[in-house]
């Protein structure tokens, strides 16, 4: 695995959000982000990517977004949603990030796609959002 060091076992992801195993197994049935293993071996969960979706899934669950969302998409929501992309991190922050998705089997395509995909999605959502609120503001 590259950079095992971030990798952690389900156990470990469980303890770290405070939820059960059977919580952890729901959420990778969910397409939660899970690095497979050769034979014999534990696979792992990359506790950041992780952290990521659950932001990613937990946003759309707030806003009550329906519509089917890739775990990518989720992982990449949450990271345009993020106040912390307005911060010191760059283009180089963030070009180091996407290619860290590519050990999940992604191309940088597909990862493109996703990023570009939810900032059009989160556009969109904002200025829906701001308009609700000027149409529903007493004047």
């Amino acid at each position: 695995m590259k950079d095992k060091v971030f990798f952690v076992s389900q156990q470990e992801v469980a303890e770290h959000f405070g939820v059960n195993r059977t919580t952890i197994r729901a959420w990778t049935k969910q397409g939660m982000p899970y690095l497979e293993a050769d034979r014999g071996k534990p696979g792992g969960y990359h506790i950041g990517h992780v952290m990521w979706w659950c932001m990613g899934k937990d946003r759309f669950e707030e806003i009550g977004h329906e519509g089917k969302t890739s775990t990518l998409e989720k992982i990449m929501f949450a990271r345009l949603a993020s106040s912390e992309l307005n911060g010191a991190y760059g283009e180089e922050f963030e070009r180091k990030f996407d290619d860290d998705l590519l050990i999940y089997g992604y191309s940088p395509e597909d990862v493109n796609m996703a990023r570009n995909k939810m900032a059009g999605f989160l556009a969109g959502w904002s200025h829906a959002v701001a308009f609700r609120r000027k149409i529903n503001t007493p004047t």
